[in-house]
């Protein structure tokens, strides 16, 4: 039994469901769309997010046309250590 499971069991928690973030996508809709649907289901997205679910790579490009359109998205930026422990990243996410 690991620690996590031991300090589950004795507070008596319940792990936590993973969220899919996975949206469907039907043909003809383009990558700012499947941003836009992303934001107003899910009210955040971030650059890993946007690249693993709908293959995004500039999505900073993406979100200044859903501003130029009327979105009100704000933007944070948040710093924290790589894995290696060695540098720091800047993850970026947007929320509509």
């Amino acid at each position: 039994m690991s620690i996590c499971d031991f300090l589950l069991k004795l507070f008596n928690c319940q792990k936590q469901k993973k969220v899919v973030f996975r949206l469907k996508i039907t043909d003809g809709i383009n990558k700012t769309d499947s941003v836009r649907r992303h934001l107003q289901e899910f009210t955040t997205i971030n650059n890993k997010q946007a690249y693993e679910l709908y293959e995004v790579t500039r999505l900073d490009s993406i979100i200044y046309r859903l501003k130029k359109q009327g979105m009100d998205i704000d933007t944070f930026k948040s710093k924290t250590t790589s894995k290696n422990g060695k540098g720091t990243v800047i993850i970026t996410s947007y929320v509509y």
